[in-house]
């Protein structure tokens, strides 16, 4: 039994239905039209909905280019059987002709073409796909399935079979990306066979039999398309398709996952309970009701980077479909360009202008994969929330260090200094367990002036290492002094002093007053009251002050017995506090 398709009745109350066999509700009525004839004529008046049409028109219609000698009176008198049908005041009188008093929202297929044109505006694809597939929706069989005539069949048919099969081509594009590949392999199947010389949706059948996986049927149907053209057309596939086939060709059989993670850090030390903590929030993934965030932040030199890259290499096995990786450099990477990268990685076909699409489309790309995302070296929510997608199954991991508390769903993981015996451990890793044991005295005074950070720690061990020849008092003895210490731990790529400097650089002007304020003194601990006095403020913006040092992780935080709140500042970033004073970096 045919759907019944029911429009919303606006001017008046009645549908019209051409999109397959004619169907016409009145007043919520069905109304039944035998004559070809009659359903014709109705089906011209429908097309130019609340346009008045020419009784030469409508016998040019009806009959094509030669009608007969009575055929303006014949339309009128098919006119009087229609609006005994349907009521009086449906079709009205024009100049020269009638008009079908109905909304074009009214008639299926000036509907469709409206939903068409709406769709070019929008620049979201889930939003694009929800116009498509209510446009393709509106259609129950062919154009004009019981109302033919040459006009019809030779003219509006083919315009709007051809909307119809771009408007498909479109939707499965963005089906593609939308939803699991396997999904479409019926419906592409049965659009292969019924429009056959239609190349595009042969295309999209290898493509989609490819990403799921089956690579030798993906190939088949290049075949069966390339004897068809051959034998019945005589033209070789077009070079889109020739380039599909190259590409599933040049790859193995199975599809795989882009990965973009850094190597994990070989002798990652002292984060056992952190790495447990990130495994288990980055495998809560699988049955998540949500995309997963996880922040790691902690002070310049924690080693966050370290452990994120890490975790998510551990965690490749809960994202088949692969892993994404960008430095944010902090606030000198734009998310249009990190959106680009990502993008293409994900063999986007278009990559829009503008951030709002381009952040849309990465959306709608990732949604049904299960990816992991990390962003390192992130400064601001703005930043970050282009990049994160919007349904479950994915994982993003953001390395900053400053707190971003403007996302939600995040869970934070912050690091602090190594433990005592942990940063002794990392240290006679790079330095060898032997010669880190034969001084373990000068050894411990090395971690404890690299503040049991890891940074400084591995620094410190790669000059070590470079030289064999050193007792490690010497080096110690070179950290011991307030002014070299900062240019000593620096190795190649390894630096502590740049990574502070990447932090201090993105505070606000009165921030970084604060913070070189702080270098002037030798404190270690201090108050808010003591802080204003240094500074002239009040207690109150002294500590808010302090509280943005806190979130921007040069600064930590201790509560006495009696609930006053005392301020914590490492060596590293306090020495580093008195060069910018100081003018000397």
């Amino acid at each position: 039994m045919q759907h019944l398709l029911v429009l919303p009745a606006l001017m008046g109350a009645a549908s019209i239905g051409v999109l397959g066999p004619l169907q016409v509700v009145v007043d919520g009525r069905p109304v039944a039209l035998t004559a070809r004839r009659l359903r014709t004529l109705l089906t011209a008046l429908a097309l130019s909905a609340g346009e008045p049409v020419s009784l030469d028109r409508l016998a040019t219609v009806v009959w094509g280019e030669s009608p007969p000698m009575d055929a303006r009176r014949a339309v009128q008198l098919y006119v009087a059987r229609l609006r005994r049908l349907l009521g009086r005041n449906l079709i009205r009188a024009a100049p020269g002709g009638y008009v079908l008093r109905v909304e074009p929202d009214q008639v299926d297929a000036l509907r469709f073409v409206r939903l068409l044109g709406r769709r070019v505006a929008v620049a979201d694809p889930d939003a694009e796909r929800s116009l498509l597939a209510e446009a393709l929706d509106l259609w129950r069989g062919e154009a004009f399935a019981d109302a033919r005539s040459t006009w019809l069949d030779d003219v509006e048919a083919t315009r709007l079979t051809d909307l119809r099969l771009a408007a498909l081509e479109r939707r499965i594009e963005l089906d593609l990306a939308l939803r699991a590949p396997v999904d479409l392999v019926a419906e592409l199947q049965d659009l292969t066979a019924r429009f056959p010389l239609r190349e595009r949706f042969w295309e999209q059948l290898m493509t989609t039999l490819h990403r799921a996986g089956r690579r030798a049927d993906a190939l088949a149907v290049y075949q069966r398309l390339h004897r068809l053209l051959v034998d019945e057309v005589g033209i070789e596939p077009g070079p889109s398709v020739q380039a599909v086939q190259a590409r599933i060709l040049s790859e193995d059989a199975a599809p795989r996952g882009v990965n973009q993670l850094p190597p994990a850090v070989p002798d990652l030390t002292g984060r056992d309970t952190e790495l447990s903590i990130v495994d288990r929030l980055l495998a809560a993934a699988d049955t998540a009701a949500h995309p997963v965030l996880v922040q790691v932040t902690g002070p310049p030199g924690a080693g966050k980077s370290a452990l994120a890259v890490t975790a998510a290499q551990r965690a490749r096995g809960h994202f088949p479909d692969g892993q994404l990786y960008a430095s944010l450099r902090g606030a000198g990477a734009d998310p249009l360009d990190v959106l680009d990268a990502f993008l293409r990685a994900l063999d986007a076909d278009r990559i829009p202008d503008t951030l709002s699409a381009r952040s849309s489309l990465f959306r709608s790309l990732v949604t049904g994969r299960r990816l992991l995302i990390l962003l390192d070296d992130a400064t601001s929510e703005r930043q970050v929330h282009p990049l994160l997608p919007a349904h479950p199954g994915c994982a993003v991991v953001i390395i900053s260090r400053i707190l971003l508390p403007g996302l939600e769903c995040m869970d934070y993981l912050r690091l602090d200094a190594l433990r005592a015996d942990k940063a002794l451990e990392l240290f006679g890793r790079i330095v060898g367990p032997a010669r880190a044991a034969a001084d373990s005295d000068t050894s411990r005074e090395i971690v404890e002036l690299c503040d049991r950070l890891p940074l400084a720690i591995r620094t410190a061990g790669a000059r070590l290492a470079g030289r064999p020849h050193w007792p490690l008092h010497a080096l110690a003895s070179r950290l011991r002094d307030d002014h070299r210490r900062l240019d000593e731990l620096a190795a190649g790529d390894l630096a502590v002093r740049t990574s502070i400097t990447t932090t201090y650089t993105g505070l606000p002007d009165p921030i970084r007053l604060a913070f070189r304020r702080l270098g002037m003194f030798g404190w270690k601990e201090f108050d808010a009251a003591l802080l204003a006095t240094l500074l002239d403020v009040t207690p109150c913006r002294a500590e808010h002050l302090a509280e943005r040092l806190v979130d921007a992780q040069l600064l930590d935080t201790t509560t006495r017995a009696d609930g006053q709140i005392r301020y914590q500042i490492h060596d590293l970033v306090r020495l580093h506090a008195r060069e910018q004073t100081e003018g000397t970096r």
